[in-house]
């Protein structure tokens, strides 16, 4: 069947690969543009830090001035919002990764389990981001300083393969991984008058609020029973 994938690289690359050796006729089109962006990191001194999302570990590691802070950064512990997070962390060189394996309410409460108050973390992160973890992380005497690394960008228009296989009503199926990928993907959509063409393929969605934009316009959607990649390929 045509699977559909919006959600951008680099993460999208291993899903592609997956879909394709399970045999799916795969549907690339990527809804949001990841942008580096400079800053200068803040200089700590940090106890922790934290990424939830490859491109905030891509981000941090392209800063210039990250090789005078690296040696003591390296060894500090590494909060990662789930495992290919983690691996991205581990394969910059991070000494101590902690994969939380699961959304940003499991790795906050990962954090508080196992770091004291006064506990001050390095947050490498998006423009946009889904959850606020440095109000998730205050109550507990935390401080999350963070840092924009990268911005995601929503594209303008859908492919024009995906038109025509939206059209044609050749998708048999669409991963949705982020709200921001779902919203731009409405947009463009919209754009090209084809919204009642979703109503014939499975929405497979990563989590709630992921699928939140999708329910509001009525469509039926299918939930992963974790916030991971392995439980969202469970619905296939």
């Amino acid at each position: 069947m045509l699977t559909l994938v919006t959600r951008p690289e680099p993460a999208a690359a291993r899903t592609l690969a997956r879909l394709a050796a399970l045999g799916h006729d795969v549907l690339f089109d990527p809804m949001l543009e990841i942008r580096p962006r400079a800053t200068r990191l803040p200089e700590g001194p940090f106890q922790a830090l934290t990424f939830t999302s490859i491109n905030g570990v891509q981000g941090f590691m392209a800063q210039q001035n990250i090789s005078a802070m690296w040696p003591r950064l390296r060894t500090l512990p590494v909060y990662t919002v789930g495992p290919r997070t983690a691996e991205e962390a581990r394969q910059t060189g991070f000494d101590h990764v902690i994969d939380c394996d699961g959304d940003a309410r499991d790795l906050t409460a990962r954090m508080k389990a196992e770091l004291p108050a006064g506990t001050r973390i390095l947050y490498p992160a998006g423009e946009h981001r889904a959850a606020d973890l440095p109000a998730a992380l205050a109550p507990a005497g935390m401080v999350v300083d963070i840092a924009v690394v990268y911005a995601a960008e929503g594209v303008d228009a859908l492919s024009t393969q995906t038109r025509a296989a939206l059209a044609e009503g050749r998708v048999a199926c669409i991963l949705h991984f982020s709200r921001r990928t779902v919203l731009a993907f409405l947009a463009c959509v919209a754009k090209a008058g084809l919204e009642n063409a979703l109503c014939g393929p499975r929405h497979l969605c990563l989590a709630a609020q992921v699928a939140g934009p999708l329910v509001e316009r009525g469509l039926a959607v299918e939930l992963a029973d974790a916030p991971n990649e392995e439980a969202l390929f469970a619905l296939l």
